[in-house]
């Protein structure tokens, strides 16, 4: 990618988040079904931390990773991971390599996130999750050295860094692993 496309990119995609993430229903949303979280009693979520520019982090704790397509967020096995933004499941499965149990949610406007080595999944493609909403536990599927979580932001398909639209996390960085974890 060039110099100037990442720029136009960037500046596209913190003016799309600073006019705010739709809330209603996304048009190419599905009827859901009861997804695979069902009759799973539902984990406690994080108090929500809205960001500048109507984004949050999925999960809090320690970068462990720089980016690289997206940013490692160590975090213990089992820990809540929910949705950065409003929108609409666009998958919901298993990569029997690098990423595991995997969720990809679209926001409109041509911004997606993923997040990827999940240890459980709690939505189906199709549904329509609110900000703040768990969407699954953090886990060690795919290709990793640890529990973390993969986390992406998306425009046009496009991976840019999430830390240009999110406010530091709470706990401080982590130094890079000597190993990669994806």
């Amino acid at each position: 990618m060039r110099p100037i496309q990442i720029i136009i990119a960037q500046i596209l995609f913190s003016q799309i988040l600073l006019a705010q993430l739709p809330s209603g229903p996304h048009p190419r949303q599905q009827a859901a079904g009861a997804g695979p979280g069902a009759g799973i009693p539902a984990v406690a979520t994080i108090p929500p931390r809205r960001e500048a520019g109507g984004i949050q982090w999925p999960l809090r704790g320690p970068i462990g990773e720089e980016f690289h397509q997206g940013l490692d967020i160590d975090a213990p096995l089992g820990s809540p991971v929910t949705a950065a933004a409003n929108g609409v499941v666009l998958r919901a499965d298993s990569s029997e390599h690098r990423y595991g149990n995997q969720i990809t949610l679209d926001h409109g406007r041509g911004i997606t996130t993923h997040y990827a080595h999940l240890s459980r999944m709690s939505v189906s493609p199709g549904q329509h999750v609110q900000q703040g909403q768990v969407i699954g536990n953090v886990g060690m599927t795919g290709r990793t050295t640890g529990p973390h979580l993969h986390f992406e932001v998306r425009v046009h398909g496009q991976a840019v860094n999430p830390r240009r639209f999110l406010r530091q996390p709470s706990l401080k960085t982590t130094p890079q692993a000597a190993e990669s974890r994806e």
